[in-house]
C-alpha cells in the first residue's frame, strides 16, 4: 500500500487502524460512489464499529501520489467520521425499509457485491447501489445490444426498429433500452414479439414509475417475467426528473458492447447515450435517413463525425455484431407488422422487376430524382420488402 503521511494533529488510532485493517481499507475504498441517502445507509449498514467508519472516512479524503497515500485534511476526516457515526444509529430503520422493498419483489445489490454488473465498473461514476426486478445473473454483456432513439418517433424509425430486432431474433440477444415512449418502447415490444430478452433501465425509482398507457403496460409485462429485467440506480420512490434521464443513459451505454441510435435529433438524449458509449469505447451504430428530417439530424451528425457506423442494410448487422445463433431457430410467423408506406415507396415497389431494376430506371419511372430515392430504398430494404443486388439494382421480395 505504500507509506502514509498525516498532516496536522494525527490520531494514533486512525494510523493503527489503517495499517492493521488493510482488508477493510481496500473494501471501503470501492464504496465511495454514493448517489443518494439510501445508498449511503446501505454502506453504513456494513460498518459494524468505529474502526471501519474511520477507515472509510480516511479513504475518502486521501489522494494518491506515486505509491504514497497522503491525507490532506484531518479535520474533514473527523467531521465525516462523526457524521457517519450519527447515521449508523438510523441504519436499523434503513434495513427495515429495504426489507419491505424485498417483500414487494424489489431486489438490490451494492457496488462490490458478487452480482453487481461488471460493465458498470468501467464507468467513471458507477452507481453505488442498483434496485431491480428480475434476475441480474441472466444479463450477458456480450449478448446485449442497446437500442435508443427519440420519444417522437417517425413511422420510418419505428419500422427500422422492428426490422433490426426481427433480424436479431435468430441470435441470443438481450435488448436494452430506457422504457420511454417512441423508439425505446418499440424496441422492448419488438424484443418480446420475437421471444428475445429485454432490459429496461429507468430514469426514476422502481416504485415511482408514473407513466400510463403503453409504458405502464410494458412495465407490468417485464416485471411479470423473470427472464426480463427492470433496473434503476435511484431509490425506489425517486421521481423522474430531467437530470435522472441523462444520468441513467450512461448505464444503457455501459451494459452492452453496441449501442444503436435509431432516430435522434440534435438535442436528443440519445446523443448523450452515444457520448457515454464513445467514452467507454463501445461500438455505435446509427441509421441514415432523409437529410431534411430534423429527427434524424443527430444520426447524421454521428456519421459525419465518424462517431458511428451506418446501418445501410440488415445484412451489415452480422458484420458489426459477434453474436451466437440460436439452436433450432424458428421465425415468429404469427407477427402481423403493418408497414405504413408512403406514396413514393409504393411507387418504387410497383416499378421493380423480377430481374432487378436499376436506380436510374426507378428514377425515370417514379419521376423522383435519384438523390430523393435513396432514403426510401434503404427503408424498404431494412423492412425486408426489397433486396439490393450488385450494380445498384433492386428486386421486390
Amino acid at each position: 500500500m505504500g507509506f502514509l503521511f498525516f498532516i496536522g494533529n494525527t490520531n494514533p488510532t486512525c494510523y493503527e487502524t489503517l495499517l492493521i485493517d488493510n482488508i477493510n481499507f481496500e473494501a471501503y475504498s470501492n464504496s465511495i460512489f454514493v448517489v443518494n441517502h439510501q445508498a449511503k445507509l446501505v454502506i453504513i449498514n456494513a460498518m459494524t464499529d468505529d474502526k471501519t467508519i474511520w477507515v472509510y472516512a480516511i479513504k475518502t479524503h486521501c489522494v494518491k501520489i506515486g505509491d504514497n497515500q497522503i491525507i490532506k485534511n484531518l479535520d474533514e476526516i473527523e467531521k465525516l467520521a462523526g457524521e457517519l457515526k450519527l447515521e449508523t444509529k438510523h441504519h436499523e430503520s434503513s434495513s427495515r425499509e429495504l426489507s419491505l422493498y424485498e417483500q414487494e419483489g424489489i431486489n438490490y445489490c451494492i457496488y462490490g457485491s458478487s452480482n453487481y454488473p461488471k460493465a458498470f465498473y468501467e464507468l467513471s461514476s458507477p452507481p453505488s447501489i442498483i434496485y431491480y426486478f428480475g434476475d441480474l445473473s441472466k444479463i450477458s454483456y456480450k449478448e446485449s445490444i442497446s437500442i435508443v432513439g427519440t420519444r417522437n418517433a417517425s413511422s420510418y424509425g419505428l419500422q427500422v426498429t422492428e426490422a433490426i430486432i426481427s433480424k436479431l431474433a435468430q441470435y441470443h440477444v438481450n435488448i436494452i433500452s430506457g422504457l420511454a415512449r417512441g423508439i425505446d418502447l418499440a424496441g422492448h415490444q419488438a424484443a418480446l414479439d420475437h421471444n428475445l430478452k429485454t432490459t429496461a433501465i429507468l430514469g426514476s425509482g422502481l416504485k415511482s414509475f408514473s407513466y400510463g398507457g403503453s409504458q405502464r403496460a410494458m412495465f407490468k409485462q417485464l416485471k411479470s417475467n423473470p427472464e426480463n429485467l427492470i433496473i434503476s440506480e435511484f431509490a425506489p420512490m425517486q421521481p423522474a426528473e430531467s437530470w435522472t434521464f441523462s444520468h441513467r443513459n450512461r448505464l444503457i451505454a455501459a451494459l452492452s458492447p453496441t449501442t444503436i441510435v435509431v432516430e435522434a435529433s440534435l438535442n436528443s438524449g440519445s446523443l448523450i447515450t452515444a457520448s457515454y458509449a464513445q467514452e467507454l469505447k463501445r461500438q455505435i451504430l446509427t441509421v441514415p435517413a432523409d437529410i431534411f428530417k430534423e429527427s434524424f439530424a443527430g444520426c447524421h451528425q454521428l456519421l459525419e463525425n465518424n462517431s458511428a457506423q451506418g446501418i445501410y442494410n440488415l445484412d451489415s448487422l452480422e458484420e458489426f455484431l459477434n453474436l451466437k445463433t440460436k439452436k433450432n431457430y424458428q421465425p415468429n410467423t404469427k407477427l402481423n407488422f403493418e408497414i405504413d408506406l408512403s406514396s413514393k415507396q409504393n411507387a418504387i415497389l410497383k416499378c421493380l422487376s423480377k430481374e432487378g431494376t436499376g436506380l436510374d430506371t426507378i428514377s425515370i419511372q417514379t419521376d423522383y430524382p435519384t438523390n430523393e430515392l435513396l432514403a426510401d430504398l434503404s427503408t424498404l430494404e431494412l423492412c425486408g420488402l426489397i433486396t439490393k443486388l450488385k450494380g445498384e439494382k433492386y428486386i421486390k421480395n
